[in-house]
């Protein structure tokens, strides 16, 4: 038998208290706190150190992630958002990758990545940032189509909503043209055009907008019109000649497109009243923003001819029909072209057609390359009509846009001209020529809660003879 013992057995250890917290729950308290205070390096700090210690962590490798995104650290977050989807790939984790590649800039792997997201697993979360995405890209139509996907599947999202209100006005800012106007607004604009040809017209504007119905996307507008210009004879007089005119035109948008109808008159006082009215169908395919138009106006104002006002034999009108495009090319680039035949009423026709290109630089600058062709079917001495002109020009623009403040835009252009111009004798012969072009332009916006200030300039040479143009518009728009 074993003699009793007199030790005292040693005492058990001591539980972890229950209020005690682990060093797990210590890192992302502390990571939590330094947050809060603003501190992001340090809470990112703090959790890298715990990851690189325990990588199989994946939550607190997904607080990290985010973390770096919240600090505008993308590619530290890409980094770890891909090592989290190498583990396991989740539709939760390609979401928040592609928002963070949206972020980031890249685009194309952002819109990837929340494909594949909604691919796994559909989710109104997931299509309501591809419709953002195609919103900020300027893709109206897939903008659309994925916010009405996402709202059969969260109809009562305030948020979602939010953003097709963002879409519908997105849509309407791109479709307003200086001088239009849309819901209630009320608008005013001057505009000056003179050249050393002797054409010049001033005019002055007023237009009130009426939505109809209340509410809606479609809008009567009424608009009011005093204008100035100068009247020269064959004999090289000049006289003055004043002209009022008023117009009413009816604007709908239906979807990511726009018709716009327009009908008025312009008194010349003394000359016969002339009818005038366009009508134009504007809207976006995709990414790329087509424009068709049919337009009337007096000659004068498309051919800038003096000579034209009331003078014997003269033509009174024109009939314009445009097509525009507009274009994106790659993530810096855009490509613009027109193309437009126009008839004057002295059964004269002209065919034109210009190519724009643009090249975002850094800086804010851009580089600019435009190229364009004008021929006229007859020559006169009434209004300058070449029987061909061609001109290439190469510049730069420095420009600063933004929703609310001060936007401004300065761009010069030179280049060159090579014309075909009567050569004035009596059998009508032609002769070739060339000319030094430069163009340049100023614009300043101003836009403040519900007022709109724009203010564009021009000066453009680039024909024999040392001829000028300058140009000036002054707009402003208050919406209610």
């Amino acid at each position: 038998m074993q003699a009793p013992s007199n030790e005292t057995p040693a005492p058990a250890p001591a539980a972890t208290p229950a209020w005690q917290a682990t060093p797990r729950e210590l890192v992302r308290d502390s990571a939590y706190v330094m947050t809060s205070t603003g501190r992001l390096q340090a809470a990112i700090t703090v959790l890298d150190a715990w990851v690189r210690d325990h990588p199989s962590d994946s939550a607190i490798a997904l607080d990290l992630a985010r973390l770096r995104a919240r600090a505008g650290d993308w590619q530290g977050s890409i980094a770890q958002y891909s090592s989290l989807i190498e583990q396991h790939r989740t539709a939760q984790l390609l979401f928040e990758r592609g928002q963070t590649y949206l972020w980031s800039g890249d685009t194309r792997r952002g819109e990837a990545d929340l494909l594949a997201s909604e691919a796994l697993s559909p989710r109104a979360e997931t299509q309501r940032q591809l419709g953002d995405h195609y919103r900020w890209q300027g893709d109206f139509a897939r903008s659309a189509s994925w916010y009405r996907i996402a709202l059969r599947s969260a109809p009562a999202d305030t948020g979602l909503r939010n953003s097709m209100q963002l879409l519908d006005r997105a849509i309407d800012a791109r479709l307003l043209l200086p001088g239009e106007l849309s819901g209630s607004d009320f608008g005013s604009g001057v505009q000056v055009i003179s050249d050393n040809a002797g054409f010049d017209l001033y005019a002055l504007r007023l237009s009130q907008a009426f939505a109809v119905p209340v509410g809606s996307s479609s809008a009567v507008t009424l608009s009011g019109e005093m204008r100035s210009a100068t009247r020269m004879s064959l004999a090289g007089s000049e006289s003055q000649l004043d002209a009022y005119g008023f117009d009413v035109s009816m604007a709908s948008r239906v979807g990511a497109s726009k018709l716009t109808a327009t009908i008025g008159m312009l008194d010349h006082g003394n000359m016969s009243r002339l009818l005038r009215g366009s009508f134009a169908a504007d809207g976006f395919v995709g990414s790329a923003r087509l424009k068709a138009s049919v337009r009337r106006m007096p000659a004068y104002e498309s051919l800038w001819a003096p000579r034209m006002l009331g003078i014997a034999g003269s033509p009174a009108a024109a009939l314009q029909t445009q097509a525009n495009l507009s274009l994106p090319i790659g993530k810096a680039g855009e490509m613009y072209a027109m193309g437009e035949f126009l008839s004057v009423s002295d059964d004269n026709s002209r065919a034109a057609f210009q190519l724009a290109l643009r090249r975002r630089l850094p800086w804010s600058l851009s580089l600019l390359y435009a190229g364009g062709m004008m021929s006229y079917d007859r020559q006169t001495a009434l209004y300058y009509s070449p029987a061909r002109y061609l001109s290439q020009s190469l510049g730069l623009e420095f420009a600063r846009y933004r929703e609310q403040g001060l936007s401004f835009a300065l761009r010069a252009t030179p280049g060159y001209a090579w014309m075909r111009e009567p050569a004035g004798t009596a059998d009508s012969t032609t002769r070739d020529l060339s000319a030094f072009q430069f163009t340049s332009g100023l614009e300043l916006g101003y836009r403040r809660g519900a007022w709109d200030l724009l203010l564009s300039t021009g000066l453009s040479s680039g024909r024999e003879g040392g001829y000028r143009s300058q140009n000036a518009l002054l707009y402003l728009r208050r919406s209610w």
